[in-house]
């Protein structure tokens, strides 16, 4: 059978088709030719680093410029660069352990950083271990948030997809939260809303009670006797202490309530506060004293300014719990004298 013309270039068409299909499947056609990186061995950042090695460490947040220093002092204690605050040694130890073992899962070569956020990282990390210099640039997570892009020292070609996200996000909250010893709070006081001050306070266990007016006015102390009697240190024995005036004065003392806190950035000199006008000290059996410094009152005259111990909160207490512990300066706490009856003499 004779094929028309026309037949004859359909199929010669049909034929051009297919191989120009099958060439493109097999890799000959202009198809994009951007190449995947292509994954080389994982391992330690910092294989010749050893965590004793380390002396200073440097975490610097690159949005903002804010940057933290940690140094080991000449004792080898950790300390803040610039800074008095104490550091838990511990938790520093444990973030420097952290840096050194962290790991690459895989490296890769790139050149275009931007899609790894690597163009402008989130966090540098520097430190100085046996007389070297060392750094990390942190840059964004990988698609399934469980991997970091890094880039190690001065190479620039080279990412590392580092394991240890938690480890890495620990060392960059240190820009803004070092690891400060905490104070340990005053057992038994509580400066940190309204209510009672010396949650813990009995008036059973307080041996003496202090009042002082400062700075070189008149003060009266109170001393508990072996027996549990009151008296005045330095003058009245227990026998002529009005017992349930000074127990009384005791609890007064002990119960005072704060009407609100004030925060502890305060201009104490503008709160009479710098140089207390008044002092209070209730010593307990173990020895533990609670102490309360009085500043000035404020605008209403009705509330006055204070503040407990050694913390830098200031208390705001009511005027009349204040005058009820003043009031001992200038009150008589003596069991008024006897007087002594008549003798009758008989009329011859």
């Amino acid at each position: 059978m004779k094929m028309n013309r026309n037949t004859l270039i359909f199929l010669v068409a049909g034929l051009v088709v297919i191989g120009l299909a099958l060439l493109a499947l097999s890799g000959g056609g202009t198809t994009d030719t951007t190449a995947s990186p292509t994954p080389q061995g994982g391992g330690p950042l910092f294989p010749d680093v050893a965590m004793q090695d380390v002396k200073q460490l440097t975490i610097r947040d690159e949005a903002s410029g804010n940057e933290t220093t940690i140094r080991q002092a000449e004792d080898g204690a950790w300390v803040l660069e610039g800074r008095s605050e104490a550091l838990t040694q511990t938790t520093v130890d444990t973030a420097v352990s952290n840096l050194v073992n962290l790991r690459a899962e895989t490296r890769f070569s790139a050149t275009d950083l931007a899609q790894y956020g690597l163009d402008a990282p989130t966090t540098a990390i520097r430190f100085t271990a046996k007389d070297q210099d060392y750094s990390l640039l942190i840059g964004r997570k990988n698609p399934s948030g469980t991997r970091y892009y890094a880039l190690v020292g001065d190479d620039r070609q080279t990412v590392h997809l580092v394991t240890g996200t938690s480890e890495v996000d620990g060392l960059a909250r240190y820009v803004n939260n070092p690891p400060i010893v905490q104070p340990t709070p005053t057992p038994g006081v509580d400066v940190t809303q309204a209510g009672p001050i010396f949650s813990d306070f009995s008036d059973a266990r307080i041996t003496a009670l202090r009042v002082a007016q400062q700075p070189d006015g008149p003060e009266v102390i109170l001393e508990r006797d072996e027996d549990g009697q009151w008296r005045i240190a330095g003058g009245a024995d227990a026998s002529r202490v009005d017992q349930t005036a000074a127990r009384l004065a005791v609890q007064d003392f002990g119960f005072i309530r704060a009407e609100d806190v004030v925060d502890d950035a305060v201009d104490l000199t503008r709160l009479g506060l710098d140089a207390p006008r008044l002092v209070a000290q209730a010593t307990r059996d173990d020895g533990f004293v609670y102490e309360l410094r009085f500043g000035g009152e404020d605008p209403t005259g009705r509330q006055v300014y204070a503040q407990v111990n050694q913390d830098s909160s200031v208390l705001i207490v009511a005027k009349k719990e204040y005058d009820e512990i003043a009031s001992l300066l200038t009150t008589s706490l003596l069991l008024p004298e006897a007087t002594p009856e008549a003798t009758a003499e008989a009329t011859p």
